[in-house]
């Protein structure tokens, strides 16, 4: 009797094969076993104290009770492998040429996906090599490892799935069963998808027949690119939008580590980018983000390499067994300690547990399993902000990852390594972190769906707090200059205080100006009078009006007022000279 052994791995999806007709065995990869690195686990800090120095006495700010920690969970020991690729890289994307296998293949794409999907044949080169790779890791191939036989094949991805069946049957039905199963995979709408197909013939096997297939959704072709790239020259991306996509801009990672945004120029459908390589060899990382048909999300990423050759291995982490993490709750606290453990090596403090960030979190997880979608806008909850305040939870910042993956390992390398995800898990922003994991376990195969919330807790702070605290900063500036200390007018104030009282978010523009003519109305100045007005979540990062600083300045009135159901203040300074 035939048997076939199938395995699948979803890829993450805010950060995701053919036929050899020749049938000879390829070099086997060379598997060289590294020392496992020392994973941190960094000491949670206490919870901060918002206590803001004054000029003068003002009701103490009480520190806010830390929140309850996650449980604690032992950090899994992988390996570190080096993989070797059976091909050499490409050095072009989009290079590919279609083979005979891959026409064989295209027919099939088209045929069971009822001309919904487009064939690839760069996607084809990264699944022969996905697939063979699998072959030495079992079911699981490492997301670091699909990311860079993708990259290497010179193909597109944003995010990715990856079927893979092991059999002896030599006819088309498991062939059909893998590209049926990408071809039906429906989360995700923001491009059209891309499938590709690579067989490998691994003899000796008792499954000798290795068939992989992957699919994603990109939304934007790409113009034919060079991977390498000389110091200091201009990487010219140029393309089209194939799917509704807006607000576009670029995310660069530069070898040294040093991140950037390019701007993008979109003219109907086509699409201009030009990246400036840095002077330090290595990998360049360039993701294309933007507001989607679902939401914001990340369109593309791409890899170009500076003063060198692509290389034709890389050094990744195999994951641990996590199968005793049976539960939620567990592999959420796996997930906090490699979260703040990423946090540790790049010199960031580590993020405190909320517990209502994670149950938002969960609940968004519960969500996407649920209801067979993936990305952070939901049908029913809106986007993070609107669940954020559906529950009440005030931030002066927020931000989301979502990730789908086997194994939460999985889930936290693939964030890590794109970008606008990455950028979340290292941003110097956050103080709170909640993470709400969804979990199937089918057997052996696990199943998970990971939303990371982080947010700055909204200020406590009372509005006379505020105003001492921005009187504080300005005197601290003129002092700095050289300047004299304004004088504080106590009824000049208590109009700046109504003032704010009084403002409204969707009127805010005319606040200062009201403040003017109640001062002049009530005769509460002679000379000049100055007036302005913000929003704002962090006073201590609002910048000062010029004003301020005028040296002929004489007195200082400020007023703020908390803005209801916001972690907004409504902030009037009136300067006068």
């Amino acid at each position: 009797m035939r048997s076939v052994a199938i395995g699948l791995i979803v890829a993450i999806v805010a950060s995701v094969g053919w036929l050899v007709l020749h049938r000879t065995d390829r070099p086997a990869p060379r598997l060289v076993p590294q020392p496992a690195a020392p994973t941190a686990t960094p000491a949670e800090p206490p919870a901060p104290v918002i206590q803001p120095e004054v000029a003068e006495p003002v009701a103490a700010v009480p520190p806010e009770p830390a929140p309850p920690r996650a449980p604690d969970a032992q950090l899994p020991k992988g390996k570190m492998v080096t993989v070797v690729l059976s091909e050499p890289p490409a050095t072009r994307y989009g290079s590919a040429q279609a083979t005979e296998s891959d026409h064989h293949y295209a027919n099939l794409v088209r045929e069971l996906s009822h001309g919904r999907a487009q064939y690839d044949a760069n996607l084809g080169r990264a699944a022969r090599e996905l697939v063979y790779q699998s072959t030495e890791f079992g079911e699981v191939v490492p997301s670091e490892v699909r990311q860079f036989a993708i990259a290497s094949a010179g193909a597109l991805a944003a995010d990715s799935t990856f079927q893979q069946i092991r059999t002896n049957d030599e006819g088309q039905g498991p062939l059909k069963q893998a590209i049926t199963a990408v071809v039906n995979d429906r989360e995700g709408q923001d491009g059209p998808l891309r499938v590709g197909v690579g067989e490998v013939y691994r003899h000796g096997l008792p499954l000798p027949r290795h068939i992989g297939v992957v699919g994603t959704r990109v939304g934007v072709n790409i113009e034919p690119l060079a991977v390498r790239l000389a110091a200091g020259a201009t990487w010219q991306v140029r393309g089209r939008l194939v799917a509704a996509w807006r607000d576009l801009k670029a995310l660069v990672l530069q070898p040294d580590g040093s991140e950037s945004e390019a701007a993008v120029t979109v003219v109907g459908d086509a699409l201009t980018l030009d990246v400036v390589a840095g002077p330090h060899a290595g990998a360049l990382d360039v993701q294309l983000v933007g507001e989607g048909p679902s939401g914001p999300g990340k369109i593309v990423q791409l890899r170009a390499y500076i003063d060198q050759n692509p290389p034709d291995r890389l050094t990744a982490a195999v994951p641990a067994d996590e199968s005793a993490q049976t539960t939620f709750a567990a592999a959420e606290a796996y997930a906090l300690q490699l979260l703040n453990a990423d946090r540790a090596r790049h010199r960031k403090p580590a993020l405190l547990w909320d517990n209502q960030l994670a149950q938002i979190a969960r609940a968004h997880s519960d969500d996407m399993r649920d209801h067979h979608f993936f990305g952070h806008q939901s049908a029913r909850t809106g986007l993070p902000a609107d669940r954020l305040k559906a529950a009440h939870y005030l931030t002066s910042s927020n931000a989301e990852n979502v990730a789908h993956n086997g194994t939460v390992f999985e889930a936290q390398e693939g964030l890590m390594h794109s970008l606008g995800h990455r950028r979340n898990i290292l941003s110097a922003e956050p103080t709170r972190i909640g993470i709400g994991i969804a979990l199937v376990i089918e057997g052996k195969r696990r199943r998970l769906w990971l939303t990371q919330l982080f947010a700055k807790p909204a200020l406590t702070w009372t509005a006379r707090e505020v105003e001492a605290a921005i009187r504080l900063r300005i005197a601290q500036a003129r002092a700095a200059q050289g300047l004299s200390a304004l004088l504080v007018d106590d009824e000049l104030a208590a109009t700046a205080r109504q003032a704010a009282q009084e403002a409204k978010p969707d009127e805010f523009a005319g606040t200062a100006t009201v403040a003017v003519v109640q001062a002049k109305d009530h005769n509460l100045f002679e000379g000049s009078l100055n007036a302005s007005a913000a929003l704002t979540a962090d006073p201590d990062k609002m910048a000062l009006p010029p004003v301020t600083l005028h040296p002929q300045a004489r007195k200082l009135a400020i007023g703020a007022a908390k803005m209801a159901d916001s972690a907004q203040f409504a902030i009037v300074i009136l300067v006068l000279q």
